[in-house]
């Protein structure tokens, strides 16, 4: 694939570190891969530890509920659209 300036999108493809001048990422910067140039498509390795993941899920369960859909007159759970892990 080429990009809009005559070279293989994958040339422009890269990993590198940030700390975007924060002293607190100076030690632990992030980990930044760009998967695709244009639209820009970045990856943040390891941005959550699974702890705080853990941690972010517990604090939403208690806001989250099921789908529903339209049922002619009313609207009723749809085990169709539940995700699967």
């Amino acid at each position: 694939m080429l990009t809009g300036k005559g070279k293989p999108a994958h040339d422009r493809l890269s990993c590198s570190y940030e700390a975007n001048r924060s002293p607190w990422l100076i030690l632990q910067p992030l980990r930044k891969e760009v998967l695709h140039p244009q639209p820009e498509l970045t990856l943040y390795h390891d941005f959550v530890s699974p702890s705080e993941a853990e941690k972010i899920k517990a604090l939403a369960a208690p806001g989250l509920q099921r789908s529903v859909v339209a049922s002619g007159e009313k609207q009723e759970e749809a085990d169709y659209r539940i995700s699967q892990r």
